[in-house]
């Protein structure tokens, strides 16, 4: 199975590189492009120009919002799946895995969203 990861971002600085980890880190092998959504922070230029230098596809284009950058990452791969993640977010372990797992386990899925419940407790459970 072929995965695709498509990572949008504005302005987010070093958290796009850990969305990138994130990626990376999964059980399951996947490609990672990441859309630079017109990002104008110097910070946020340096993250994206360090993630092309490490061989991670990058694609730039003017401000367009989350919804474009996200159709613009997707448009830009063909791969048997693909998860899109924002630039500010994380995949868990093994949620490519798990995902991939619910789209082919049933013929009648069509999209997954693998949730884990965490459990949040102040001053102790």
């Amino acid at each position: 199975m072929h995965v695709s990861v498509a990572v949008s971002s504005f302005n987010q600085g070093t958290l796009v590189r850990e969305a990138v980890k994130s990626v990376h880190s999964q059980t399951l092998r996947a490609d990672v492009v990441v859309v630079g959504d017109g990002s104008t922070d110097t910070r946020s230029l340096d993250i994206l120009a360090q993630l092309a230098d490490q061989g991670v596809r990058v694609i730039r284009q003017a401000n367009a919002g989350v919804s474009a950058a996200r159709n613009t990452g997707i448009r830009a791969v063909q791969t048997d799946f693909i998860a899109v993640l924002d630039g500010d977010d994380r995949l868990q372990p093994g949620f490519l895995m798990a995902a991939v797992n619910e789209l082919t386990d049933d013929d009648s899925v069509a999209a997954s969203s693998v949730v884990e419940h965490v459990r949040y407790c102040h001053g102790g459970c």
